[in-house]
């Protein structure tokens, strides 16, 4: 586990992300560690060491091209993930010592899901967490969490999800499965 961020300048950092994707009618999701702590903690997780965002795949590729301009002219340094698909999948941006992961999920039946960097593994949601998210307000401002939240952070982190601990939920979460339809590898 990296350094913890600072909550000041995530905050900051959320905030620039998010004025960037109104601009650009991009609807997103906080997930992860940032969508346990906003809906737990009331704020950032005080030992994560990122935030996680998603949107959905139909959202985000049109506009794939202008939203790395748009990032990097904010400063963020910006790296894309296109593998093992053929176009930008990914987003992991990096400001002021802040990292975030911004993923597009692809729709397949009733879920989305968005391939890992590993082998067949994909994070894997039932669509509607997704595409009907309920919101939660920080700071002034309000931001979409899956929902219902409380499924969703069951889903990711058992049914304790409203004790601290001090780990990432990593592979035994329930989002974490063998999916690739692109490939042809199904639900395990």
């Amino acid at each position: 586990m990296d350094k913890p961020m600072d909550p000041k300048a995530a905050t900051k950092v959320l905030f620039e992300i998010d004025d960037i994707l109104n601009e650009f009618r991009v609807p997103y999701v906080l997930i992860c560690g940032v969508a346990l702590g906003m809906y737990r903690n009331h704020g950032f997780i005080p030992h994560d060491d990122d935030f996680d965002i998603c949107a959905l795949w139909e959202d985000f590729e049109p506009v794939v091209d202008r939203l790395t301009m748009a990032f990097k002219s904010a400063g963020f340094r910006t790296h894309s993930i296109s593998k093992p698909l053929d176009s930008v999948r990914c987003f992991k941006l990096d400001k002021d010592g802040i990292h975030t992961d911004f993923p597009a999920f692809f729709r397949h039946g009733d879920v989305r899901w968005c391939p890992y960097m590993y082998k067949d593994m994909s994070i894997v949601l039932p669509a509607h967490m997704l595409e009907s998210p309920e919101g939660v307000t920080f700071e002034g401002r309000e931001f979409n969490v899956p929902s219902p939240i409380c499924d969703y952070l069951r889903m990711e982190y058992g049914v304790a999800y409203m004790v601290p601990l001090r780990r990432a939920h990593g592979w035994k979460s329930e989002s974490h499965k063998f999916f690739r339809p692109d490939m042809g590898v199904g639900l395990k």
